[in-house]
């Protein structure tokens, strides 16, 4: 028996224990009987629970009922203790007066005026937090969890709690940063959010306390206690959910808390007191749920994985104990208390608030679960570990979806619905597969076909006559007979607003929706169904702004640089009939005639994008219906595509751009999301246009031109000739190229003997600092004036100097320049002052405002960004100590270059990008090359670089180029970050270079065309080759020349030596098959010897004289006729 070990001393504990922590976890006010002492009532099971613990250490959970004849009410009639049932309307007046006793303490006008110590105090059971929290418990319980739910809150003397990234503390009080960087100012925003709930709730504006940012138990406590009984008080959204279902009350994972309270409200009889109607609710809520803690940590026990050792333990208690500790950062919902009839919902809550756009809005959680083995306690609640225990255990099986379709012409749906007389449909296929459970579209066809309601499968497949009064709505009397069919509850009535067909035929998540074929049951999607619960939300004052508001910013930029790319890509300009660019939904459209070509979801748990492709990208990837062009859909996280997705996604789309006159979708392009993409000045006021720096790379093929575009096409877009600049600009470009010593000099030789500040201030040094970035310009003259001193200098004491020595320090200690040794070692520092001061623009000497750069294998981030490198002796001496500076790295360089000059756009060229290591040259900047994260950018970063720990951002004046071989095998080792990074342009042979190209009367185009036919089908396009290779080859030798210098060398790297695949290129007359089945092995007994007398293959030599007869054989002889 329970509770034998219960005494009377053990009850009394329970009872202090009561008084002073309220409920336990789990338990909630008694609904019928009550325990007396001394004159007041408890809830039974709450004190026995306490007592218990004191008799025998059990934990404090939910394991026993309460009730006359139990083992809880036996125990407490043998201590002598009397249960007695309770008196509701005296019981219940008391909560009302309650309530009055709180708004009478604190009213809206005294919220107003309310202090810090008024808000919070350890000292005072009178504070704004106490009364919430303790004194009106009884009105509805909001104890345990983190005190941080008060958003600002007084610390106890033995408070551990520790900063951290997302909140902080002085000592005395702790907040979350969220709410300001001083008690005072947090307070501040915590009374004025206080303030707006308190008057929403007043004035049943209830929606609007859905977006404030507090503990969300703890607002709609609040919002009770000054509302009038206009919501319920219940605060978990757990309670809520299961409290809706058992109302039949429909809701989804993103209902919102105030459209729970309002319907929940709206389900109460007019005859009912609240109070007693609020604790029946309660009851059915806490009878409902099985605490499976317990059974789930002895599960995970026996089935973890070994790497979560280390953060779970090894025996049941500590498991239980880390369970607890996730459970603590979800104040709305305790994961461990199921259900049995409803795990599906809870599994899908579970999966919801660990969905990415969720789990952001939980940073405490968030910060946890990334410092325990980085995402253990989020895996621990995952499909792995905790949903697939609750399917184990109760045998969960995740809903099917359906579509049950009927005709106008056969049954009345709509007059069902009204009526609500719907309440089962005939089952004519997937018998064996649809069960109790599943979801169901009911969709009616006929000329106003659409969605009429959503409904939830209640029974298995059986045969069964139609009720009386649902037979009163088929048009025949012979479709009332007893067939299969199932019980059905509706779920949501859309009869009076029914979704048309019309309506979501433009919708990507309908394009191989399966209503309106012959039939009455078909398969549907998770995510149709969920799209037409959804419907309202998604469709009603939705706008451009509004989704990008929801989207995440980095997801919104990625999915911005990409669609841009895609323009830009295709030559589109603004006003294109054949393309449309709509927002749906809270997603983005790029849509291309009739289809979605590219899209970003801010209300997808999956994934966050989609792209129309040539080829399947991934196995989930979806075929479009319809005719050619034959395309697929493809769900990604990430906007990372390597080069061959990338162009299968740029074919698709110019495949269907090509086939397109215009899009049927017009009437859905939103102006505003066009604006954007193009720059137009009317909406993009927040940078991130079209006209911001390019990040671009060439690719493609050996011999494509990429390098050479790169010198023609782009080179000149950087390039000014002397006469077009300022003399300021002149100035800038001769200091820039000085060293420190040379302007120190100038000043020095303008000015006279000087003083270090003297020499600071004058225009040379001042731009030389200008154009360094340096914050140690003094130091760096102190330095520079000292190892360039005379020897013969008594007041310098350095041993290491460097050549020149031309400086010398006096006994003033002024600084002064010794003209004699200018003139005898650098007479050229004369030559430089005057190239300043009497600047003559010269029209034949061209400024280049970019820097070219070949990566490779040992190019390092020291030599992009800056390192440090050792001070080398100058004019053959031998240095005494070595000595090391930072020097800057050419992307440094010209960054400072760019950031100097604004005006002018600047560019770095990158060739052969990806035979660098790429993410290690990058380093910290991969970000920072993004367009939106520029100087100057809406969201614009800086870091501090790790050798000199300057302050370092890239311009916005800065282009990127790179150029990248398509054939060579470390493209795919290009890195990922970099890719998303930048707009890819192919650059594939073009034959239109060399069409006019001949030698003997054969073409050279239609040469590399059969070369390149036959190089594809053996192995791929990127491995052909480029027009540059015939390029000015107009004779046999030259011919010749590259065929053996180019052609021939670059097949054998393509096929590893495999000369017989260069023969199926290039045919007899490159390559010879020697046989070698007369070679005769020596005398000796090996088995099947002869097997190794495979044929060999070598490369025949050819010149200026047999290089046509080659090329004959290479093409054919019809071939050859035709083309000369």
């Amino acid at each position: 028996m329970l509770f034998d070990k219960v005494k009377k001393e053990h009850i009394l504990q329970g009872l202090k224990d009561f008084e002073e922590k309220g409920y336990p976890d789990g338990f909630g006010p008694s609904s019928t009987y009550d325990v007396v002492f001394e004159g007041k009532t408890y809830p039974p099971k709450a004190i026995m629970v306490y007592a218990n613990y004191h008799a025998e250490s059990r934990t404090i959970e939910r394991y026993f009922k309460g009730g006359i004849g139990t083992d809880c009410f036996n125990a407490f009639q043998r201590n002598g203790f009397k249960i007695v049932k309770k008196e509701k309307t005296a019981m219940n007046e008391n909560l009302y007066v309650l309530k009055q006793d709180f708004l009478n303490t604190w009213p809206i006008e005294k919220l107003e005026q309310m202090t810090l110590e008024e808000y919070t105090n350890l000292d005072r059971e009178d504070s704004f937090c106490y009364w919430v929290e303790q004194k009106t418990k009884d009105l509805g319980d909001v104890r345990g969890g983190s005190s941080y739910k008060f958003g600002i809150y007084r610390m106890a003397e033995t408070s551990k709690t520790d900063k951290a990234s997302n909140r902080t503390n002085n000592g005395e009080y702790a907040w979350h940063n969220k709410y300001g960087n001083t008690q005072e100012e947090a307070f501040n925003t915590i009374k004025s959010i206080i303030i707006e709930i308190a008057k929403s709730a007043k004035n049943n504006t209830l929606e609007a306390i859905d977006t404030i940012d507090l503990g969300n138990a703890y607002k709609w406590k609040i919002a009770f206690l000054y509302g009038n009984y206009n919501c319920l008080n219940a605060f978990t959204i757990d309670a809520l959910r299961v409290i809706a279902s058992n109302l039949d009350i429909a809701y989804t994972n993103k209902t919102l808390i105030s459209k729970f309270h309002k319907e929940i409200i709206n389900s109460k009889p007019e005859d009912k007191e609240y109070f007693s109607w609020s604790h029946e609710l309660w009851r059915q809520y806490e009878t409902r749920l099985r605490d499976v803690k317990k059974d789930f940590a002895k599960w995970l026990n026996v089935n973890t994985f070994e790497s979560y050792r280390a953060y779970l333990g090894n025996t049941n208690k500590t498991i239980e104990k880390k369970l607890d500790e996730i459970n603590s950062f979800f104040d709305d919902l305790d994961f461990f208390l199921v259900d049995p009839n409803n795990v599906n919902g809870l599994v899908s809550t579970i999966l919801f608030l660990l969905s990415k756009k969720e789990r952001v809005k939980n940073p405490d959680f968030v910060e946890y679960d990334s410092k325990n083995s980085n995402g253990i306690p989020k895996a621990i609640l995952g499909k792995n570990n905790y949903i697939k225990f609750l399917k184990e255990k109760y045998d969960y099986v995740e809903p099917n979806y359906w579509v049950f379709q009927g005709s106008p012409d056969i049954y009345n749906l709509k007059g069902a619905l009204k009526a609500s007389h719907l309440t089962s449909w005939k089952v004519a296929a997937h018998k064996d597969k649809i069960k109790i459970g599943d979801k169901v579209i009911l969709w009616q066809t006929g000329d106003q076909s659409g969605c009429y309601a959503l409904a939830e499968v209640t029974s298995d497949v059986k045969v069964f006559a139609i009720q009386e009064n649902e037979q009163q709505y088929y048009k025949a009397t012979s479709s009332v007979n007893a067939t299969e069919r199932v019980e059905i509850k509706i779920i949501k009535n859309l009869v009076n607003n029914p979704i048309l067909g019309s309506e979501i035929e433009n919708e990507l998540t309908y394009i191989n929706f399966n209503a309106g074929n012959q039939g009455t049951n078909f398969r549907a999607t998770e995510e149709e169904y969920n799209t037409l619960l959804n419907w309202n939300e998604i469709s009603e004052g939705n706008s451009f702004e509004k989704t990008r508001a929801r989207l995440d910013s980095t997801i919104f930029d990625e999915y911005i640089t990409f669609v841009r790319s895609v323009i830009k890509s295709l030559d589109l300009k603004p006003n294109d009939p054949r393309v449309v660019y709509s927002v749906r939904g809270y997603s983005l459209n790029f849509i291309i005639g009739q289809k979605y070509c590219a899209n970003v979801y801010a209300s997808k748990n999956k994934e966050n994008f989609g792209l129309i492709s040539t080829k399947k990208l991934f196995k989930n990837s979806e075929e479009y219906a319809g005719k050619s062009p034959k395309t697929y859909y493809n769900y990604l996280e990430e906007l990372v595509l390597d080069v061959n997705e990338w162009r299968s996604v740029i074919d698709a789309i110019g495949a269907v751009l090509d086939k397109t006159k215009k899009s049927g979708y017009t009437k859905s392009n939103d102006l505003e999301f066009e604006n954007y993409l193009f720059g137009i000045e009317s909406t993009n006021k927040t940078g991130n246009s079209m006209i911001d720096a390019t990040n671009q790379i060439l690719y493609g093929p050996p011999g494509t031109g990429k390098t050479y575009a790169l010198k023609q096409d782009y080179f000149s877009k950087y390039t000014t000739r002397e006469t077009s600049i300022t003399a300021e600009k002149h100035f800038e470009t001769v200091v820039k190229d000085c060293s420190w010593w040379e302007v120190i000099a100038v000043a020095l030789l303008q000015l006279g003997e000087s003083k270090v500040n003297d020499i600071f201030n004058h225009k040379w040094v001042q731009k030389k600092a200008e154009l360094s970035n340096s914050n140690t310009v003094k130091p760096t003259l102190w330095g520079q004036l000292q190892s360039h001193t005379i020897e013969a200098c008594q007041n310098v004491n350095v041993k290491s100097k460097q050549q020149p020595l031309i400086f010398n320090k006096t006994e003033n200690s002024t600084w002064e320049i010794i003209t004699e040794e200018v003139d005898n070692q650098i007479p050229e520092l004369y030559e430089l002052i005057e190239k300043v001061e009497d600047f003559k623009p010269d029209a034949n000497k061209v400024i280049e405002r970019f820097k070219f750069v070949t990566f490779h294998q040992s190019f390092s981030y020291e030599d992009f960004i800056e390192g440090i490198k050792p001070i080398m002796p100058e004019n053959g001496e031998v240095a005494e100590d070595l000595g090391y500076k930072i020097e800057d790295g050419v992307f440094k360089e010209i960054c400072k270059d760019a950031s100097n000059d604004p005006n002018n756009s600047y560019a770095i060229f990158i060739d052969e990008i990806n035979r660098g290591n790429v993410s290690a040259i990058f380093g910290e900047l991969i970000t920072l090359i993004e367009i939106d994260k520029r100087k100057g950018a809406k969201n614009e970063m800086q870091i501090t670089l790790p050798y000199s720990k300057n302050i370092f951002s890239v311009p916005s004046n800065l282009d990127i180029y790179g150029t990248m071989n398509t054939a060579d095998r470390s493209v795919e080792a290009l890195d990922t970050a970099l890719r998303r990074r930048f707009e890819f342009k192919e650059m594939m042979p073009d034959y239109t270079v060399i069409a006019e190209e001949d030698v003997d009367g054969i073409l050279l185009s239609e040469v590399l065309k059969r070369i390149n036919e036959r190089i594809a089908l053996l192995i791929d396009r990127d491995h052909t080759i480029g027009h540059s290779y015939f390029v000015n080859v107009n004779t046999t030798q030259k011919l010749a020349d590259a065929f053996n210098n180019k052609i021939v060398p670059l097949l054998q790297e393509y096929f590893y030596g495999d000369y017989g695949k260069i023969g199926l290129v290039l045919g007899k007359g490159f390559v010879e098959k020697i046989k070698n089945d007369k070679i005769e092995f020596a005398s000796f007994d090996y088995e099947n010897a002869n097997d190794f007398k495979t044929p060999t293959y070598i490369l025949k030599p050819v010149g200026s004289a047999s290089i046509i007869e080659a090329i004959e054989l290479l093409l054919g002889e019809a071939d050859v006729k035709g083309t000369k």
